[in-house]
């Protein structure tokens, strides 16, 4: 279900504030809105997990999720158990919601971090807009469930900054 676009993303966040945990206020607002098993996963984070990071960015084009673990372990085994503690403590929080926010919640992930290269920005937004369009669509309850099991979702969706809606897409 995950993708090794999830961990460039994750590498992005690294990279472009060179700390574990960001300081400048832009960045600090986006790790602030960052589920509990990614921010310990920020802070557990080495000089040699970011060195790690740094050698094999270059190398993840066109790699899944597992292989992307497996080129990590290579290089550092440690690292590559963070990530999947990380991944899988996400992981069990989506599997423990019912029906419909677990469908919802898996989508959406798969939606932002596709596995395959070969998809154009406009394949790209229209999924994004198809996600967008689905979270509106949700039952109240599940929308409770999900905010439940990751509060920062909720305040994502409140986020003035970050507000978005179809109208400004369409």
């Amino acid at each position: 279900m995950f993708s090794s676009k999830l961990i460039l993303f994750a590498l992005c966040l690294v990279m472009a504030s060179s700390l574990p945990i960001p300081t400048h206020k832009d960045a600090k607002e986006l790790y602030d809105l960052l589920p509990e098993d990614l921010k310990i996963f920020f802070q557990s984070l080495t000089s040699d997990d970011l060195k790690t990071f740094d050698s094999i960015r270059n190398k993840l084009k066109n790699k899944n999720f597992q292989e992307t673990i497996d080129l990590i372990r290579q290089q550092n085994p440690q690292l590559s158990q963070k990530i999947k503690t990380a991944i899988e403590g996400i992981q069990r929080k989506i599997d423990g919601l019912s029906e419909e926010p677990k469908m919802f919640m898996n989508e959406a992930i798969t939606r932002m971090f596709p596995e395959t290269d070969d998809i154009t920005v406009l394949q790209y937004v229209s999924g994004l807009v198809d996600v967008f369009e689905k979270a509106e669509k949700l039952s109240p309850q599940a929308v409770r469930e999900i905010y439940r099991a990751f509060p920062t979702i909720e305040r994502l969706v409140k986020h003035s900054s970050l507000n978005l809606r179809l109208s400004d897409i369409n």
